[in-house]
């Protein structure tokens, strides 16, 4: 909820970034009938390092934005 705060914040109540920022929020469902896939196949060390990767450099990336 805080990201929805923010993106209207920075778009000065931009209904349709909004919108965007909302959708986006769930597009990680999309990817999770591939989640036992990979979890199968990977060690459950490498997903977790990769992942926590993945969310340290998105959040370096929301912190440089903002």
């Amino acid at each position: 909820m805080p990201r929805t705060w923010l993106v209207l914040n920075l778009t000065h109540n931009s209904g349709a970034a909004l919108g965007v920022i909302t959708g986006l929020q769930f597009a990680p469902m999309l990817f999770s009938m591939w989640g036992g896939a990979i979890a199968d196949r990977y060690s459950k060390r490498t997903i977790l390092m990769v992942t926590q990767a993945l969310m340290g450099g998105l959040a370096l990336i929301l912190g440089i934005l903002a």
